[in-house]
């Protein structure tokens, strides 16, 4: 079983929050104002092994509390990425982006500028972000 993951970064008012449990990976900025922070943007970093076929499957797991699962037709070949621990996880930030990498390879690519993610773990634009092609 996959264990839970939480980590986090900041830089200036912004904080960025990777977030795990069983099914899914993802990370989400947020920005301090008035003492109070608001999500920026998500992004999909990738599946911990499963996928599922509906939005209907999707709202299921939300429903129970979980992270959103990966639909398997937004799945890249690198979507399922098992056996994760916090210390696979990094995240590095500055102005211009913000990367997650699992053991060691950028899988989320957050555009700071105009608020968008790109994923590896994504075949094509959609709900979960942008599919992540070469060199963004």
């Amino acid at each position: 079983m996959n264990e839970e993951i939480y980590i986090s970064d900041s830089f200036g008012d912004f904080n960025v929050v990777v977030e795990g449990d069983e099914h899914s990976l993802w990370a989400y900025v947020f920005e301090n104002v008035n003492e109070e922070y608001q999500i920026l943007c998500d992004g999909f970093i990738c599946s911990r092994g499963l996928t599922v076929q509906s939005n209907e499957d999707v709202k299921t797991y939300i429903e129970k509390g979980s992270q959103p699962p990966l639909m398997e037709e937004y799945a890249s070949t690198v979507a399922i990425q098992e056996n994760l621990s916090p210390t696979d996880i990094s995240i590095s930030i500055n102005m211009v982006e913000i990367v997650v990498e699992v053991k060691s390879v950028p899988f989320l690519k957050i555009d700071f500028e105009h608020l968008k993610p790109y994923s590896k773990a994504v075949s094509k634009d959609g709900p979960y972000g942008f599919a992540w092609r070469e060199e963004i």
